[in-house]
């Protein structure tokens, strides 16, 4: 009967490894994944994926991520200029391997526009 369960309803869940590139320019930005420091870039990750049985009709082999993100947050290397910076990815989208990449102290060369803005601060009923 056991063995019959397992076959019609299937196990409750089943692990992989995504491998994850996270780069950044300039290099040696410190990373933290969901909030635990993981090293400096260039790196590479490996992350855990856990996929829960959801049931054949939701999934061609029964199993799929549920509400599994992952929020990967640089903070910019010595010296440059910044703040630090946030990226989400969803489990399912990191299944097959993944890349993230952070830029830092970008200038561009665009001249800034100078606006003039007036307002009009008379009471409405007026």
């Amino acid at each position: 009967m056991l063995c019959l369960s397992l076959v019609l309803f299937g196990c409750g869940t089943t692990n992989q490894i995504a491998s994850v590139n996270v780069t950044s320019e300039p290099s040696e930005a410190n990373i933290d994944v969901n909030g635990v420091y993981r090293g400096k870039t260039p790196l590479t990750l490996q992350i855990p994926l856990v996929r829960s049985w959801i049931g054949l009709a939701n999934s061609a082999d029964g199993y799929g991520y549920i509400n599994q993100d992952y929020q990967f947050t640089a903070y910019p290397p010595q010296g440059v200029q910044g703040g630090f910076q946030k990226k989400l990815l969803a489990a399912k989208d990191m299944a097959q391997g993944a890349a993230v990449h952070f830029q830092f102290g970008v200038v561009t060369n665009q001249p800034i526009i100078e606006q003039r803005i007036e307002l009009d601060r008379r009471p409405r009923n007026q």
